[in-house]
């Protein structure tokens, strides 16, 4: 029997021209217990399938995802009938959810799709920039919907289940409930801005980040002078008359290494301490005359 759902999901997530990497599940014994194992199968086997298109159908690796484009969010603390009722309402206020798919069991899982796939100068900030967009979705999704979310489904690389496929754990049907719109790069750029932040949306005097600048930032950082961050965080610690000294090093650290200038500097050092100096009720106002110093400091 043609699975016609499972058809409509995948053609509304993925292009023509996509590889689609599809699992299903088997139970298999390990020092006499027994473990989920997932095996790779075509569509018509196939319970599960990766969120991302693949380069190959080797494995799914992060470092086999072709295209980074769909984010998937899960949520199974609540009641089906709150997830949907909530989902739904967001979909129609905010944020357009591409699909939404009862598991068979008690979550449904809903897939934001962008319109056009992220494309960074580099693999390795394609996938700094997916995480902060799925970490700001995450936020924000939180927050409007008042749902508990899975925290574990930011990988690009995650299964997700495949409509119109008859759970065998429950025998309910993984059901297609919604189909939706793309969202667009205007939508994203709008929640990154107010929600990438952890504790929550931000204030009108409250500094503005450019995500792709940070994304490069953080990828050379990591590559280049990995104890810089610890060393920030250290600074978190230490908001005294002199913290404009420590902030000034951390800056100028960062710059001598990566060669990056100091104002994307500020924004990384932003990112990093200002979730706890909002919790300090340290006013940006105050933050922002400390970063004016920093840039006329002089030994």
């Amino acid at each position: 029997m043609s699975n016609e759902q499972g058809m409509k999901q995948l053609n509304l997530l993925f292009s023509e021209s996509d590889n689609i990497y599809f699992d299903y599940k088997i139970q298999k014994e390990v020092d006499g217990k027994f473990e989920d194992r997932y095996v790779p199968c075509d569509f018509e086997d196939a319970e599960y399938f990766v969120v991302n298109p693949v380069k190959n159908f080797n494995n799914r690796k992060e470092s086999n995802i072709a295209n980074y484009q769909n984010f998937v969010f899960e949520s199974d603390k609540n009641t089906l009938e709150l997830q949907k009722e909530k989902l739904l309402w967001l979909n129609d206020n905010g944020l357009p959810f591409r699909t939404i798919t009862y598991s068979g069991s008690k979550s449904l899982h809903a897939i934001v799709s962008l319109q056009i796939p992220l494309q960074e100068k580099s693999e390795e900030t394609t996938k700094i920039k997916y995480s902060i967009i799925w970490q700001s979705l995450y936020n924000y999704i939180k927050e409007k919907t008042g749902l508990e979310l899975d925290p574990n489904t930011s990988n690009p690389t995650r299964l997700t289940r495949l409509a119109g496929v008859v759970r065998k754990e429950s025998g309910n049907l993984q059901e297609l409930v919604h189909q939706g719109e793309l969202c667009s790069e205007q939508i994203i750029s709008d929640i990154c801005e107010r929600y990438d932040i952890k504790v929550g949306p931000k204030s009108k005097k409250q500094p503005k980040f450019d995500y792709a600048g940070l994304a490069f930032l953080e990828m050379k950082i990591a590559c280049d002078v990995p104890g810089v961050l610890s060393h920030v965080k250290k600074c978190e610690l230490n908001y005294g008359a002199d913290n404009h000294k420590q902030i000034f090093k951390a800056m100028t650290w960062i710059s001598d290494a990566t060669g990056c200038s100091y104002d994307l500097n500020e924004q990384f050092i932003l990112k990093y301490m200002w979730p706890r100096l909002q919790e300090l009720k340290y006013p940006y106002s105050k933050l922002d005359n400390v970063f004016r110093r920093v840039k006329n400091y002089k030994y």
